[in-house]
């Protein structure tokens, strides 16, 4: 099953005072005649700043935790069998997730132990269908 990022109101702040300075800053360089300034910069924003509000989504396949972030098109391929411990926490340092209230998802890449911050918007359904598929 698919889940989609929830997204906390820091991170919808964010977009908001990014908008507005992306609209003032257009209207700045539209009104001294440097529209392609404005052009350059709304691809940049629309390309790399939006996507996460978007395009951030989980998923829980058969074998895989498949976790993909709009912002640099990230896809990360989790074998369910290698994770080793979820749990609740709250932060966004190192996370694909737009909301202090996560899910930290410990694993085995390799030899090494890895661990992602994400944060499904129906965190219960989540916990429910990944423990079923790890059992």
């Amino acid at each position: 099953m698919k889940y989609k990022s929830k997204v906390g109101s820091l991170h919808l702040i964010l977009l908001i005072v990014l908008t507005a300075v992306f609209v003032l800053t257009a209207a700045v360089w539209y009104s001294f005649g440097q529209w392609y300034w404005f052009v350059i910069f709304g691809v940049f924003y629309l390309g790399v700043f939006m996507p996460p509000f978007f395009y951030t989504k989980y998923e829980i396949t058969k074998t895989d935790l498949v976790i993909n972030c709009g912002i640099f098109w990230i896809n990360h391929k989790i074998p369910l069998k290698n994770i080793l411990e979820l749990k609740s926490v709250r932060g966004i340092i190192d996370a694909i997730a737009l909301s202090h209230d996560c899910i930290e998802v410990q694993y085995v890449k390799g030899k090494m132990l890895e661990r992602v911050l994400i944060s499904p918007d129906n965190r219960q359904q989540f916990w429910t269908e990944i423990n079923s598929f790890k059992e």
